[in-house]
């Protein structure tokens, strides 16, 4: 959403496009921000992306890059969640808080909202086996769950496993979260290499499936361009005498943005 200098005010998503918008402009009772929001509004730009994944990316990077104001003002009474990762415990989990305390623990985030949060929480998970249980299951629990079974955990609760492997993982989990997909992708294939060579067989086998569903993971997702630090997009759809022009910015791998200009085609002979 923009105002009528074209300046971004708000970044949001949608399944419904129809819907998200009509609960602004039809809401039976407005809070006086939505209605400073809706008062502000001079122009919407749409960007369609293939997954709900992307859609949440795309989220992400537009409102760390161009911050919109009301993106901050429209948030609900609790604040953005973070993610506490407690390196000091025996087996560190990640965990889902409100509030950044100062207990040493290492903090991600804050994230727009608790559903971009659990999208990539969820991601990360399908890559990296590490405890997602309570710790009073972990605690009480006799043998291994069914995330064992399905390869989604190492299970250290009732089996033998070194701490220094699943502390690794947690540090790749990290990474993962933070975006660094290349360096992620090195340090993979060289744990892969450095086990294979020590006849570590096993645990190669557990490298390289992490590094299989990375992959398979990253190469979905159409807003991340890996190979394309820094372009500029141009498309353009004509019909009768208009042409449409659209310019999408990727900076860092990442899109950022879009222009549209819409003018008048060309005089053909």
């Amino acid at each position: 959403m923009k105002d009528a200098n074209g300046t971004i005010i708000y970044v949001g998503k949608a399944k419904q496009l129809k819907n998200r918008l009509s609960s602004y402009f039809n809401a039976s009772e407005k809070i006086y921000r939505t209605e400073a929001l809706v008062r502000s509004i001079a122009d919407f730009e749409v960007m369609i992306t293939e997954t709900e994944v992307d859609a949440v990316l795309l989220e992400r990077t537009l409102i760390k890059h161009h911050n919109p104001v009301f993106n901050v003002n429209l948030r609900d009474d609790k604040e953005y969640p973070y993610l506490r990762v407690d390196l000091n415990e025996d087996w560190p989990r990640f965990e889902k808080v409100r509030k950044r305390k100062d207990d040493k623990a290492f903090y991600l985030g804050p994230f727009s909202s608790a559903g971009q949060l659990k999208v990539m929480v969820s991601l990360m998970q399908k890559v990296f086996p590490l405890i997602r249980c309570s710790r009073y299951e972990f605690a009480n629990v006799k043998r291994p769950c069914n995330y064992y079974h399905m390869k989604l955990c190492l299970a250290p609760c009732t089996l033998p496993v070194e701490r220094e492997h699943y502390l690794t993982m947690v540090h790749n989990g990290i990474a993962f979260l933070q975006g660094k997909n290349r360096q992620l992708i090195k340090v993979l294939k060289n744990s892969m290499k450095e086990a294979s060579s020590r006849e570590e067989y096993e645990l190669a086998a557990q490298y390289r499936d992490q590094l299989a569903a990375f992959e398979k993971i990253t190469e979905r997702q159409s807003v991340i361009v890996e190979n394309l630090p820094e372009a500029d997009v141009v498309g353009l759809y004509q019909r009768d005498d208009q042409v449409s022009f659209c310019v999408q910015m990727v900076r860092d791998g990442k899109l950022i943005g879009q222009d549209n200009f819409l003018v008048k085609a060309p005089i053909q002979d």
